[in-house]
């Protein structure tokens, strides 16, 4: 899908094509899925624990189940006698009016006594009701993902389904194209149901957005966007219209990897990423970039733990392989020095297949 030549004069800054794409967006419907359904789809609303965990006082050791005010100054020397003798086992709930474990070691059930050697504090030896999860805790927040950690959480705390947000694109395409098979890939597993048509066929022509990959290109009339100022991007074209809008790619791989990492994914799914505990490391060499463009560019990790760029612009498969981060450089950006401390994160798009640990 090339550039026509009557639009070819002015690229589209990628942040105004954001905009523009993410105003003509139907916001997307909801509807509620299994929890184990849910993993990376979209939160319509809060996830929220709806009650508290654990949900009584719970003993973290085997022992006796007290109340604390009835060891108070109790020692070897001067062991307080208790007239209830309540046997606990960790992780059992304690009974009513104990606020407290003695463990084993601290005493004895002796002439139907408990013979208490130990002072005790309340919640001493307890796990206190709602400390690991107090009821209205946000578990995942409206418009984050649901991701499989908080789903476990979610789950241990009883929560059975959650509200996602549904979203249908509607992908043209060879069937046989790789690039279309990783769009879709990507899609679905950014919880988008994909309509997935053939070249000849025609769109929806209702709130559905679509992307098509290679072959016809939309109708000049509705072409707004032609071309964005992202290098590998200068080709991609936006057709808004009246209707949903149609994003039209070439059928390369790392065009389409491209669109997903600056263009498409940040509108379907707009949520910030998340910090990475690694992902702030200095540059093991210069990075060069284009003024006035838009740049990725793709990130290994040396042995001395620093980043070592790729490529940046021009991204060939190989570059995408080996890659174990990014970077997206703003248009006013003219490069980065060696020792440059830079943020990067993990791609949309994760081509990599060595799992091994970054130093």
């Amino acid at each position: 899908m090339g550039a026509s030549p009557r639009h070819a004069g002015r690229l589209t800054p990628l942040s105004e094509a954001r905009d523009r794409l993410a105003a003509r967006l139907h916001p997307g419907g909801v509807e509620t899925v299994p929890l184990a359904e849910s993993l990376g789809r979209i939160a319509a609303v809060d996830l929220v624990a709806v009650a508290d965990r654990p949900a009584a006082d719970l003993a973290l050791d085997d022992g006796w189940a007290v109340a604390a005010a009835d060891t108070v100054g109790a020692s070897p020397y001067a062991p307080a006698f208790l007239a209830e003798v309540r046997p606990v086992a960790h992780g059992a709930a304690l009974p009513a009016g104990a606020d407290a474990v003695l463990p084993s070691v601290g005493g004895r059930a002796e002439g139907g006594f408990l013979v208490v050697e130990t002072a005790l504090a309340p919640g001493e030896n307890t796990r206190r009701r709602g400390a690991d999860l107090p009821a209205g805790t946000v578990l995942v927040a409206a418009g984050r993902s649901i991701d499989p950690f908080a789903a476990a959480t979610a789950a241990l705390a009883g929560i059975e389904t959650a509200a996602v947000v549904t979203r249908t694109v509607a992908l043209r395409a060879d069937p046989t194209s790789p690039s279309a098979d990783l769009l879709a890939a990507v899609l679905l597993a950014s919880g988008c149901r994909v309509d997935r048509r053939p070249l000849d066929a025609a769109l929806p022509g209702d709130a559905t957005p679509a992307i098509i990959v290679g072959g016809a290109r939309p109708d000049d009339g509705d072409v707004e966007i032609a071309g964005l100022a992202v290098t590998g991007l200068e080709r991609l074209e936006i057709a808004l219209g009246d209707g949903a809008p149609v994003i039209g790619l070439s059928d390369r791989l790392e065009t389409v990897a491209l669109a997903l990492e600056t263009l498409i994914g940040p509108v379907l799914r707009p949520e910030p990423p998340l910090p990475d505990d690694d992902a702030t490391r200095p540059l093991a060499r210069k990075l060069a970039s284009r003024v006035g463009f838009t740049e990725v560019a793709l990130l290994d990790v040396d042995p001395q733990g620093r980043w070592v760029p790729l490529a940046v612009g021009d991204l060939p498969w190989a570059a995408w392989i080996r890659a174990r981060a990014l970077v997206v450089l703003p248009p006013e950006s003219e490069g980065l020095p060696e020792g440059t401390l830079l943020a990067a994160r993990h791609p949309v798009v994760r081509i990599r297949s060595d799992r091994r640990d970054r130093p």
